[in-house]
């Protein structure tokens, strides 16, 4: 049985003008596992968010009837919104072009699937701690920067153990310009999960905002714990490199040794 403990809520704020990048989000359940999507489109102007509708529509829609694993249905539909958003531009015959960063994931099985596309970004905020993924970590020496691109050859997939209290944030590029992570993590640590979303909007309504800030927060209730790493475990590699150097020192000095003790008879092997 696949049943997801977690709890989730959408922090959305258009930007003071709400023209120069407009998101779509979509937090839902499909079936058995909790999908989430966040689509930050740019380019044309009087597109008015049409292709990011289109981009996160198209996702959902090739995940709710794919028969194969998420990994391998996350990137078929990145596949198909990707073609979508091209025939899209095409048939409007857009000039400026059109683009989206994408930020695709499925929560199932207490893991997290998810997948990166432009400027996006994944916060995973446990044991006080908070670790930032972006498009760079799951592509790395790549150009590709959005969606609505031709050169898109590949999607990587990643798979993140989903542990008890753990907080994921699903957030659009624009959040870290009005927002530091460590902000991010001093609200989540201070705050109440419940209050956490109204905490936040009045935060983001102090500012005239240059783009829209769209955040998916996802707060796990699974009873997992995470199996605490020992001080032994922790000196483990420590110990190998230390116990790895000792033998490559030992080596040499038993070679160096054994070359001065039989250097005489190689001597008389090799002349005779």
């Amino acid at each position: 049985m696949n049943k997801q403990e977690s709890t989730s809520f959408v922090v959305s704020e258009s930007a003071f003008h709400h023209y120069e990048n407009i998101d779509y989000i979509i937090n839902c359940k499909i079936e058995t596992v909790n999908l989430y999507i966040v689509i930050d489109q740019f380019g044309n102007i009087e597109d008015k968010g049409v292709a990011a509708q289109l981009v996160a529509l198209t996702i959902k829609d090739k995940i709710s009837s794919s028969e194969e694993n998420y990994q391998q249905s996350i990137e078929k539909a990145v596949f198909a919104a990707n073609q979508a958003l091209i025939d899209y531009v095409t048939k409007k015959k857009y000039y400026s072009g059109i683009g989206c960063s994408s930020l695709i994931a499925i929560e199932a099985n207490n893991y997290l699937y998810y997948t990166i596309i432009g400027n996006s970004t994944v916060f995973i905020i446990r044991d006080k701690q908070i670790q930032v993924i972006t498009h760079k970590n799951i592509y790395p020496n790549t150009e590709l920067k959005y969606l609505g691109n031709t050169t898109l050859k590949y999607v990587n997939v990643l798979k993140e153990s989903l542990y008890n209290e753990d907080t994921i944030v699903l957030s659009s590029h624009s959040f870290l310009k009005q927002f530091t992570r460590i902000d991010l993590l001093k609200y989540v640590l201070s705050t109440q999960f419940d209050t956490l979303k109204v905490n936040l909007l009045t935060f983001l309504r102090q500012y005239k905002l240059k783009n829209d800030v769209s955040m998916i927060f996802i707060r796990v209730n699974n009873q997992i714990k995470k199996v605490e790493t020992t001080q032994s475990e922790k000196h483990l590699p420590f110990i190998f490199v230390i116990t790895l150097l000792f033998f490559l020192i030992s080596l040499a000095f038993f070679m160096h040794t054994c070359y001065f003790l039989f250097k005489p008879y190689l001597k008389h092997f090799i002349l005779k």
